[in-house]
């Protein structure tokens, strides 16, 4: 019920925007059923899949990209993934660096969801090489890692990663009703969660 009122209150582009659907899609894919969360996806796109702003696209991608999607999903989320990867070629001078992990791991997830396995093991490798401090990203990049390293047949180096990314959920999930700091949110320790789930399909 809230996700029409969310993307259509407010017509700024923005990504104080485009974040309020983060919880939304993280509450909806967790407690709701697969139709909801595919009208978000259709809602997000259709709301924010014109916007050229680097923090809109990143969050719009990690939003629709919580599981596998389709060609036409794929089409409209093109030139958000177009203008995430331009901004990460050359980030402002003035950017705030906590930033670019989250958004160079938009593009990491990005990249995997579309197959291109060795564009999303750059993107990890750049993001992990900053050596960002917020717990449930770190834990997102070991999974996603872990899953890659599987499909490429490293079986070892898959199962290592999905082990340290898993050992973070689990210690957040000790106390999970904190709302947490900045880097440290509810909504990200989900998703981290839900990677954590297709990982330990994936990873044997």
């Amino acid at each position: 019920v809230l996700v029409p009122v969310i993307t259509s209150v407010d017509i700024t582009d923005t990504d104080e925007m485009s974040r309020l659907l983060m919880p939304a899609a993280a509450a909806i894919k967790r407690w709701g059923n697969k139709d909801d969360y595919h009208k978000l996806r259709g809602l997000t796109l259709q709301r924010f899949s014109g916007s050229r702003i680097p923090g809109v696209a990143g969050q719009v991608i990690k939003v629709v990209l919580l599981e596998t999607a389709d060609p036409p999903t794929f089409e409209a989320l093109a030139p958000l993934a177009a203008t995430l990867d331009s901004y990460l070629q050359t980030p402002p001078p003035n950017e705030a660096l906590y930033l670019i992990p989250w958004r160079r791991f938009s593009m990491a997830l990005y990249a995997y969801r579309k197959n291109d396995l060795d564009a999303a093991m750059d993107h990890i490798r750049a993001g992990m090489a900053m050596h960002t401090d917020a717990p449930p990203l770190v834990a997102s990049y070991h999974l996603l890692l872990a899953m890659i390293q599987q499909r490429q047949g490293n079986r070892d180096e898959a199962a290592k990663a999905l082990q340290q990314g898993s050992q973070l959920v689990d210690e957040w999930e000790q106390s999970p009703f904190g709302l947490g700091v900045a880097v440290n949110l509810w909504f990200d320790w989900e998703n981290a969660r839900f990677l954590r789930e297709e990982a330990q399909h994936i990873v044997k």
